[in-house]
């Protein structure tokens, strides 16, 4: 989720503020592929990921949500993704259109959506694509690396990340086996870079060496489609876009 220090967010959540909570228990489905792609989503509360199926019929996790992550905002015919609470889960949802022209007489609303909208096309909302090229070690730490600026968690020596998601879950993100992420955690530990002190948290032990084992060093970069998916009438910051 894009950081927001100047409150930007609040904003975008005071225009959910009069749609409905929705509550789904674990393994419940909020969206399903193929439906009509018309209304956003915010989490208020819980953990959600965003699958699919592959053609050789395995699964893909393209991502996590989070309290106060929002997805559904690119302008497509259907959804790609099915949307699944993994811890009870709590969620406004809002037509796009009704969002898209608030926003386009309500400033405020424009830059939080446009942040959201950059991790939706970019990748935090989806697998890191450049990540499934490196061997699994590599994408775990970037895994973890990116884990931590999105539940708010400085990387630092000693900071304990949550993992409310099975392991399952992170394997088939990474796009890897079990077994493999198995051996991966075990690597990370061995080299003193961080350990899976129990099932549902990690703790960092060198964060330098995980965030160069990620290859996050190098800035982040933005597809120019951001602009082809953002609604009528949004302003767009000059000079962000590649």
């Amino acid at each position: 989720m894009p950081e927001s220090p100047d409150g930007r967010d609040d904003a975008l959540a005071a225009a959910f503020c009069d749609c409905p909570v929705e509550r789904f228990p674990p393994g419940r489905a909020f969206v399903r592929a193929g439906e009509p792609a018309v209304d956003v989503f915010l989490v208020e509360a819980g953990v959600a990921r965003l699958q699919r199926a592959l053609r050789n019929g395995r699964r893909a996790v393209d991502g996590f949500l989070f309290p106060a992550d929002v997805v559904g905002l690119a302008r497509v015919d259907s959804y790609a993704f099915t949307g699944e609470a993994v811890v009870p889960l709590a969620l406004r949802r809002m037509p796009r259109a009704r969002l898209y022209a608030l926003a386009a007489s309500d400033r405020a609303l424009q830059a939080p959506i446009v942040a959201h909208l950059r991790e939706e096309i970019a990748g935090a909302g989806m697998r890191d694509f450049v990540s499934l090229a490196r061997p699994p070690t590599e994408r775990l730490a970037r895994f973890v690396a990116r884990l931590c600026r999105r539940r708010g968690v400085a990387l630092a020596q000693g900071a304990v990340v949550p993992l409310p998601m099975p392991l399952a879950d992170i394997a088939d993100h990474l796009d890897i086996g079990v077994e493999t992420l198995g051996h991966a955690l075990a690597t990370l530990e061995e080299g003193g870079l961080a350990r899976l002190a129990e099932p549902e948290r990690l703790v960092v032990l060198d964060p330098d060496a995980l965030r160069r084992l990620g290859g996050l060093d190098a800035p982040a970069q933005v597809s120019r489609q951001a602009r082809l998916a953002v609604g009528p009438g949004l302003w767009l910051p000059a000079g962000r876009l590649h």
